[in-house]
């Protein structure tokens, strides 16, 4: 009797064990902060931003001779086939738990299927609902590319985190994946989709800094793409939703003179 109480606890003991044997070391995988997506002469092209945990940990400390970031870049005649491309070049695995955002080229927004693109990236069971979803006509590249000011750690830019700053300006609401779908399954509705730009305000003594800014959104329906509405167009924009908490507006008055 007692051999099998011994057997069975030991089989129990192999079981409770064997959940973790498939589990990768964190070091040996490749984190996905950014997803970006255009459409050039009938193919998909992707940009993936892989982030370097170095500068992560310590976001106040960054290690300066540490690359921030990463980004790949290949071609396909459907996302997947693009995706798989990149995957030949890669030598760890690759963890999308950990992305935030994704940008979509103006060529990316016009393509009739666009829903579908995000279709595939919701069907990742690491991707989740809360990915931020942008616009842009300026190269992807370069976006995925730019350090935030400072050198902070790339997981606190804008993109990653645009919540960080709307105390101090409300312009373009902040747009999600579970936004994005349950806009466009409404009939007849349209949601804006936050406009990314470099921008190019900042500077340091060596050399001219850039950053990203929000100037719009690129407006899209179930019927496709709208198009854009920028900088002076855009600024009624920002009273039109709940989230705003602080705003800018400027008016002139007309002075008339008093006469005595």
């Amino acid at each position: 009797m007692k051999k099998k109480m011994i057997l069975l606890s030991s089989l129990a003991t192999s079981l409770l064990l064997s959940g973790c044997w498939d589990v990768t070391e964190p070091q040996r995988m490749y984190y996905v902060d950014g997803l970006g997506i255009d459409y050039k002469e009938g193919q998909y092209e992707i940009y993936l931003q892989l982030i370097n945990f170095t500068n992560v940990a310590k976001s106040e400390s960054s290690n300066p001779q540490a690359a921030t970031a990463e980004v790949g870049q290949a071609k396909g005649k459907t996302l997947e086939e693009a995706l798989f491309k990149l995957f030949r070049s890669i030598a760890q695995k690759v963890f999308w738990g950990h992305m935030t955002y994704i940008i979509f080229s103006e060529e990316a927004m016009q393509v009739k299927n666009a829903l579908s693109i995000i279709d595939s990236v919701l069907r990742s069971r690491e991707t989740k609902y809360q990915i931020w979803t942008y616009c842009t006509k300026d190269p992807i590249k370069d976006i995925l590319l730019l350090t935030p000011i400072l050198n902070k750690s790339i997981t606190t830019s804008k993109l990653s985190n645009p919540l960080n700053t709307e105390d101090q300006e409300t312009f373009i609401e902040p747009v999600n994946f579970q936004n994005l779908v349950i806009g466009l399954n409404e009939p007849n509705h349209e949601i804006g989709i936050p406009y990314v730009t470099i921008n190019k305000n900042w500077e340091t003594a060596a050399q001219q800094g850039q950053d990203t800014a929000f100037i719009g959104v690129g407006v899209l329906s179930k019927d496709g793409f709208k198009g854009f509405i920028k900088n002076d167009a855009a600024r009624g924009i920002q009273w039109m939703h709940n989230s705003t908490h602080r705003g800018e507006i400027t008016f002139k008055l007309k002075v008339t003179k008093q006469i005595i």
